[in-house]
């Protein structure tokens, strides 16, 4: 088994929605565990953080591209996610 991230929405719906992920400790290299994202366009969700920009886009109703850009030059992933 991979690592496991966790998404969780809440029921608001427009401009309130949200996608809350939260990020297991070998990923939290900004020293947060969770980053609230709002949606963006039909399939795009990001959010920035003290100068942490995650992004998730849905590429089909199982599998997603997670994406984290920082501030430093080396701070940033992209990782492939797929539901179980």
């Amino acid at each position: 088994m991979g690592t496991v991230v966790t998404f969780v929405a809440n029921r608001a719906a427009g401009p309130a929605s949200r996608l809350v992920v939260k990020l297991p400790q070998n990923l939290q290299k900004s020293g947060q565990p969770s980053f609230s994202l709002s949606q963006k366009s039909n399939d795009e969700w990001s959010g920035t953080q003290n100068n942490v920009t995650v992004s998730f886009k849905l590429v089909s109703d199982n599998f997603g591209i997670l994406s984290m850009v920082g501030d430093k030059p080396d701070h940033h992933f992209e990782m492939p996610l797929s539901r179980i």
